[in-house]
């Protein structure tokens, strides 16, 4: 009739010491642990290709480029760089900057006054946690260093603005 029919309605012992045995548990959690490490991995890898991550500083920034003009790795040397140079300063950035994003400053919001904004590099939206980067030619030779004093002056215009300001929360992130 039915197959399942003719199967023993209890487990001899056996079939018991076969199924849970210690190395065929231990195997089996380490199979487990591997494919969970390997799952880790990929998720690490491609979350730090969109974002600039650094675990043992406790740092993430979030970087968002213009696809079109868009150069994403010159912020992360910079970042590097300026990580390199000035670990205080690249501690206190982490702390106060999210969000970098590689795109021009609209000019209807030159005459806001949550904005700082110069001309040649981007500007800082205060109380944003976001600094907006002019996106620079892919053929300029020291864009990084273009960068670095860009993120500086802007990431340096945030963390004076969180300290003078430290009742007041991002707007993105209620």
């Amino acid at each position: 009739m039915y197959w399942y029919k003719n199967l023993p309605s209890y487990q001899t012992a056996d079939n018991y010491q076969r199924r849970s045995s210690p190395s065929r548990i231990l195997r089996r959690t380490f199979i487990e642990f591997l494919i969970l490490m390997f799952l880790l991995g990929v998720a690490y890898f491609f979350f730090s290709g969109i974002n600039y991550v650094d675990i043992r500083d406790q740092c993430f920034i979030r970087v968002k480029y213009d696809v079109l003009q868009g150069d994403r790795d010159s912020i992360f040397e910079a970042l590097k760089q300026i990580k390199q140079e000035d670990y205080v300063f690249y501690k206190s950035l982490c702390q106060h900057v999210d969000r970098i994003y590689e795109k021009r400053c609209v000019l209807g919001e030159k005459n806001s006054s949550k904005l700082k904004y110069l001309t040649t590099k981007g500007c800082y939206i205060k109380g944003s946690r976001a600094i907006l980067l002019t996106p620079l030619n892919q053929n300029e030779y020291d864009k990084v260093h273009k960068r670095i004093d860009a993120i500086k002056l802007y990431g340096q215009m945030a963390i004076d603005y969180e300290r003078e300001h430290p009742e007041e929360t991002d707007p993105h992130t209620e």
